[in-house]
């Protein structure tokens, strides 16, 4: 008897075992120490993070899903593997808009080399 996944459609009947995704296998190998962070499980809720209900509750009616809280994320997963889940939901970290890209283009090259020269020595260079 063939099992769904199976990918050549040849059940193997002794084994039993199903296919892990390269996602579980990822999440099964990442170590780590501590929880994952308040913002990473925010961040995972908003960007639509969802488990079964029977792994939050117990007695909870099988095939729900339900958005875990930010307290259960924390606890259930390192921080590791919360980036990891977070990358494969599609989130990009943003650049800080209140940074130029590039600083020093807009400072004279001078004043730049003066400052150096300042900072080293203890006294600007001799004209």
């Amino acid at each position: 008897m063939a099992k769904p996944w199976d990918s050549n459609g040849e059940g193997s009947e002794s084994t039993g075992k199903r296919k892990v995704s390269r996602l579980e296998a990822a999440l099964a190998n990442i170590g780590g120490q501590g929880g994952a962070t308040s913002k990473q499980a925010k961040r995972m809720r908003e960007y639509g993070f969802y488990v079964w209900a029977r792994s939050i509750n117990p007695d909870a009616p099988k095939g729900k899903r339900k958005k875990p809280t930010v307290k259960w994320i924390k606890d259930h997963f390192t921080k590791e593997q919360a980036g990891l889940i977070l990358r494969e939901l599609g989130y990009k970290r943003r650049r800080s808009s209140g940074i130029p890209k590039r600083p020093m283009a807009e400072i004279e090259k001078g004043s730049v080399y003066d400052e150096m020269y300042y900072a080293v020595h203890g006294r600007h260079p001799k004209k």
